[in-house]
């Protein structure tokens, strides 16, 4: 028998047993592999996954002698096991345990015996059908996968009642709430049209979870009243104030204990929902308001953006940069949880009593070594050793206080080649004011950074006087620029200098009528402004509701802001007063 090359790897796949055979070779049905004289079959093939397969030998032989024909099985050179073959074709199988990856199959005939002094002459051969490594079988190939988590049914049997349920399953999941009748009549009739059209039950699946996924109920977190053209605010039901708390404190959907609380009617009470809550800021996955939350308002996000020119900030680099984003998200942690347990960072899940006001306050802070380094506080006590551990610090003798003397806040408002007195300024009356400027009119171009022939360099704060005598621009820049010159003192990475362009800074201006000269005094004059805790509570309220506010929401902000103030002006109180609000738990009509 003239055998084709055997380099290649084939797959052959058996519909019936659900196996797939991922390396070997087979042959027609009347014919089989010959191997006489020590022959050997290899084949090379690639294994999707790491696990334990089955190696697949099918052959009979030739007897002669008094030993059976033997084959010697190998997987990548390393003997497996010995095979003795029978007259008849049988099939051998056997277990072995492989790495993800390329492999090779040998099948060696190692006892070949030929005796031509009797007649006719007694040969011993073995011939082989096929060999090759197969499965693992369907169940195996799906355990601890998607599939057995949420399917559940065996994907080459055909179980109505199984299948019925996983797509009941899978599409409350994705739906965030259970299914109503019509909408398990509607998936029921789609699968039934699919097999009807002679899909397999995977073919089925695939577009029963397709339309699940093409649901305005999985793409948008729908909100359903009774009435939709009804003008009056109407209250959500348990399962949508489920998935508004899901995705405001973990930016993800509700989890089984937040869905069953919903069935069970905890979540149309205040007190339901202040509980649930407590118990959803104590889960990891409160970490979104760090990330999310946190990583809008404050700018935490813009830090990875900057591209301070190497020129102008050789010392920046990657490990910088790195170390000025986990400081941020550190310090606005403190206010979420309790961050430091025994003087070391730990992994507290308690509510934070800290105020929100010490955004503006607070004198200590996180550092690494080499943020350290950066703000010159490398021999404060608490500073880690090296870059890979954090630890919180006094800035005691430092010119730095609350997140508007942060490095990364600082270098994210500067541009590549210096700071930016506008972006500073105008960040502060947005963000934390509540106050954001017009936008500058038509035709207003940027600072112009060329300096007339034979005229005194100037620090950028004098470039910036040109503001006072432009009519189209005093008027926002009054409030932005005075913010800015405060932190002149920060370069545009935020390291601390005492002059610009050779000249000294001046770091004097004022607020509202109040004087300050530098960082630190402005902070304190915002700590102590009435707009920034009401800005607090917008910013939260916004991000929790998914909409701007409206003239219809100052009553409700303003109670929210007295109770903010009455609790500490803490951080996990807002989310409790925010969640159980009116605007929170009620759906506004539609207009006329």
């Amino acid at each position: 028998i003239t055998t084709p090359p055997i380099d290649d790897a084939l797959v052959f796949v058996t519909e019936g047993e659900s196996l797939t055979v991922v390396g070997g070779y087979g042959a027609p049905s009347d014919t089989a592999f010959l191997l006489w004289s020590q022959g050997e079959l290899s084949s090379r093939f690639v294994l999707p996954r790491a696990g334990r397969w089955t190696v697949v030998v099918r052959g009979r032989e030739d007897q002669a002698g008094t030993e059976h024909a033997k084959l010697l099985v190998s997987i990548d050179g390393r003997p497996i096991q010995t095979l003795d073959l029978t007259p008849t074709m049988t099939t051998a199988t056997l277990e072995v345990e492989l790495e993800a990856g390329q492999h090779s199959m040998q099948v060696e005939f190692i006892n070949d015996y030929y005796d031509d002094t009797v007649s006719p002459a007694s040969d011993r051969n073995a011939w082989v059908d096929f060999f090759g490594v197969t499965g693992p079988t369907v169940l195996d190939v799906y355990a601890d996968t998607m599939w057995a988590k949420n399917i559940a049914c065996r994907p080459e049997v055909l179980d109505r009642a199984c299948l019925d349920a996983a797509l009941a399953k899978l599409a409350g999941g994705a739906w965030r709430r259970p299914l109503s009748e019509a909408d398990a009549a509607s998936l029921a009739a789609l699968v039934d049209q699919t097999l009807t059209d002679g899909a397999t039950l995977r073919e089925t699946l695939a577009v029963a979870i397709q339309a699940v996924l093409m649901s305005p109920r999985f793409l948008f977190r729908a909100e359903i009243p009774p009435d939709p053209s009804s003008p009056s605010a109407v209250p959500l039901d348990g399962y949508e104030v489920a998935t508004r708390l899901s995705y405001f404190l973990w930016s993800t959907m509700p989890d089984a204990a937040l869905l069953t609380a919903a069935g069970q009617g905890l979540l149309d009470t205040k007190e339901g929902i202040a509980t649930q809550v407590q118990r959803m800021l104590a889960d990891p996955r409160a970490e979104a308001l760090v990330q999310n939350f946190a990583g809008q308002w404050l700018y935490i996000r813009d830090v990875d953006n900057a591209i301070p020119d190497p020129w102008s900030f050789p010392e920046f680099d990657d490990a910088l940069r790195h170390a000025m984003s986990e400081e941020l998200r550190l310090f606005f942690r403190s206010f979420v949880f309790d961050g430091v347990t025994g003087g070391v960072m730990g992994v507290s899940r308690q509510p934070s009593t800290r105020s929100m006001i010490e955004l503006l306050t607070a004198t200590d802070t996180y550092v690494n070594r080499r943020l350290a380094e950066h703000y010159g506080i490398e021999e404060h006590a608490g500073v880690p050793a090296n870059d890979d551990a954090w630890g919180l610090v006094s800035l005691e003798g430092a010119p730095r206080q609350g997140i508007l003397t942060k490095a990364g806040l600082l270098t994210a408002l500067s541009t590549p080649f210096r700071t930016s007195i506008v972006r500073r300024g105008k960040w502060v009356l947005g963000q934390l004011l509540c106050a954001e400027p017009s936008p500058p009119p038509p035709g207003v171009e940027g600072l112009i950074e060329v300096t007339e022939p034979g005229a005194p360099a100037k620090t950028l704060r004098e470039k910036m006087e040109m503001h006072k005598t432009e009519e189209r621009c005093k008027t926002c820049h009054k409030a932005m620029d005075a913010i800015g010159f405060g932190l002149e003192h920060y370069d545009g990475i935020g390291q601390w200098r005492d002059t610009d362009n050779g000249y000294p800074i001046d770091a004097s201006s004022e607020l509202r009528g109040q004087p300050f000269d530098g960082g630190v005094a402005l902070s304190d004059i915002i700590a102590n402004d009435a707009r920034l805790p009401a800005c607090i509570v917008d910013k939260v309220m916004i991000y929790a509701l998914g909409r701007g506010l409206v003239g219809e929401d100052e009553p409700l902000l303003d109670r929210i802001v007295a109770d903010f103030a009455q609790r500490g002006y803490r951080f996990p109180a807002l989310i409790e007063l925010v969640t159980t609000s009116e605007a929170f738990r009620m759906r506004e009509g539609e207009a006329p």
